[in-house]
């Protein structure tokens, strides 16, 4: 019996003086095509050079300069690698890895996300406690692989003093094969006493195979049957 074989990329991320070091692992039993890595962080984008194959247990390393900031606080990093299976098929993997500059303390607010099915479109309920003692402005923002689009990727919310928001999260499965499971992130970050703060809530959505009733077929037979229906009852009628 033949087994599919798989790409699994495990990334690491990390400040070393003035660099980001990221470190990107071929976890799976398959080689990796045409393998790109995209770091986002701190509003620069920044991009490895391609690498045609990436074998099964081999790693990549990738160092990009940082400007010198005098930053306080915790960044969050987004690692995006883009690579292709044997049969070139495109695929993408998306971590997040929070970054912390001089005397970084904790955020005092957290996040939990639900997790579940996905078919075509689903909502995910995201909770935001706050353990602070006064209003905080936070900014949400979700980030997915690119074969997902999220309906509102950012959204500011005011967060009362030691009080909960919930906002739903509309997630879209853009191009994900079924069978699948992906991460969701949603990066909930503020600013306080000249400091930055970043929490991470996360869950992972498990993609399923559309309901047959959501396919344009099935929609055409329906169609169908109810035009033969509506002349058999005219011609009854005519009779």
């Amino acid at each position: 019996m033949c087994r599919a074989g798989t790409i699994s990329m495990e990334v690491t991320c990390a400040v070393a003086e003035t660099n980001l070091v990221v470190s990107v692992v071929n976890g799976g039993d398959e080689p990796a095509q045409n393998v790109v890595t995209e770091v986002s962080f701190l509003g620069d984008l920044h991009h490895a050079p391609s690498r045609e194959t990436l074998d099964p247990g081999e790693a990549l390393e990738v160092s990009f300069a940082l400007e010198d900031r005098d930053l306080t606080g915790t960044y969050p990093a987004v690692v995006t690698v883009f690579f292709e299976d044997l049969n070139a098929y495109p695929f993408s993997s998306v971590t997040v890895h929070p970054a912390a500059f001089g005397k970084a303390h904790v955020p005092r607010i957290f996040g939990t996300l639900e997790g579940g099915r996905l078919r075509r479109k689903r909502n995910l309920t995201l909770s935001v406690r706050s353990q602070s003692t006064h209003e905080i402005a936070v900014d949400c923002r979700v980030v997915v692989a690119r074969e997902m689009l999220a309906e509102q990727p950012e959204q500011a919310i005011l967060l009362p003093a030691d009080g909960v928001r919930k906002l739903e999260i509309r997630l879209e499965n853009f191009s994900v094969l079924p069978g699948s499971t992906y991460p969701v992130y949603v990066l909930l970050e503020y600013d306080e006493a000249g400091e930055h703060f970043c929490a991470i809530a996360s869950s992972s959505v498990d993609i399923q195979r559309a309901l047959p009733l959501m396919s344009a077929g099935f929609w055409i037979v329906l169609l169908a049957a109810a035009c033969g229906t509506a002349l058999a009852l005219w011609r009854l009628r005519a009779k």
